[in-house]
């Protein structure tokens, strides 16, 4: 009887182990230390975990993709901190050294420190058999500019005077907005000739001096 008992022990010990064997399969979800203890909580973890990524891996390289490319193919913008920013973008716009304006040679004006409603209306080339931006035909001779501030601080005005030849010259006035990014330029006129003669006008006239 000693005997048998002796044996009996040691299978008793295996069946217990087989036994243990079996609940430690099924909690291999130890993805539970994730989250609570209990066994929905695992599927609610395990459903978050690709819902997750695919939802903020889509939204986050669009917004970041976005603002890098504008500065490197958008407008040259004068910062805002530049208290001759005026002046210095009727300089961009009018470069007395190349006789014509900004965007002249390809006829779009994105790339030029204007506004986007202004860079839109210069792109439909509003003035027929002229640039939009200079409303004229020839190439330059020369530029001088002069600058006015207004009562609001964030608007400026530059008086433009462009010299074809000793008596050709254009005289164009230039808004221009001093914005949290930068001064850029939101409409051109004929000096002295008031709204009418806006470049959004249904017929934008040339402004001869």
């Amino acid at each position: 009887m000693s005997s048998l008992r002796v044996l009996l022990l040691p299978v008793f010990l295996l069946c217990a182990a087989c036994g243990s064997s079996a609940p430690t399969g099924v909690a291999t979800g130890p993805s539970q230390t994730a989250g609570p203890p209990t066994t929905p909580s695992a599927t609610a973890t395990a459903t978050d975990v690709p819902a997750t990524p695919s939802a903020t891996a889509t939204p986050s390289p669009t917004p970041r993709v976005s603002p890098t490319a504008q500065p490197t193919s958008g407008a040259i913008v004068v910062p805002p901190t530049d208290n001759e920013g005026a002046l210095h973008t009727a300089d961009y716009l009018y470069p007395s050294q190349s006789g014509s304006s900004c965007g002249a040679r390809t006829g779009h004006y994105d790339d030029c420190p204007v506004t986007a409603r202004l860079a839109a209306r210069l792109d439909g080339h509003p003035l027929p058999g002229g640039e939009a931006l200079c409303r004229c035909q020839n190439f330059w001779q020369g530029v001088q500019v002069q600058v006015t501030q207004t009562p609001d601080p964030t608007v400026w005005v530059d008086h433009v005077v462009i010299t074809f030849g000793p008596s050709a010259t254009v005289k164009i006035d230039v808004r221009v907005l001093r914005t949290a990014g930068g001064w850029v330029a939101d409409d051109t006129s004929c000096t002295g000739q008031g709204a009418q003669t806006s470049i959004y006008a249904q017929n934008p006239p040339p402004c001869p001096g």
